[in-house]
């Protein structure tokens, strides 16, 4: 998480949030805590590719490399949309909208 601003009732000061490939393990509340709270105009997604592979990879595709992608942000994003209770193509436009702004792109 990237410079401090307050973003008032969400509980999260930060500039900019990534959540990683970490939110799709079932123990890890804290990170599927902030994936909620954290408002959608100021959520990043990560891979941190090779390590942290998504849990969910190899059931969505047995053929799974055995260390994580950047194409594996999708298994990210899609757990994010489920936890957020929203579509996932919500999630991808406005990541894709925070990328370009933050990078002025």
């Amino acid at each position: 998480v990237t410079n401090h601003i307050d973003h008032g009732s969400s509980g999260i000061n930060a500039e900019y949030g990534g959540i990683t490939g970490l939110v799709t393990y079932s123990t890890a509340n804290d990170v599927r805590e902030v994936s909620r709270k954290i408002p959608l105009d100021r959520l990043l997604i990560e891979t941190d590719a090779p390590y942290m592979k998504p849990a969910n990879a190899n059931s969505v595709d047995q053929d799974s490399p055995k260390t994580a992608s950047p194409a594996m942000g999708l298994w990210i994003a899609h757990k994010i949309a489920e936890l957020r209770k929203v579509p996932l193509d919500d999630v991808l436009k406005q990541v894709r909208v925070n990328v370009r702004n933050m990078y002025g792109i």
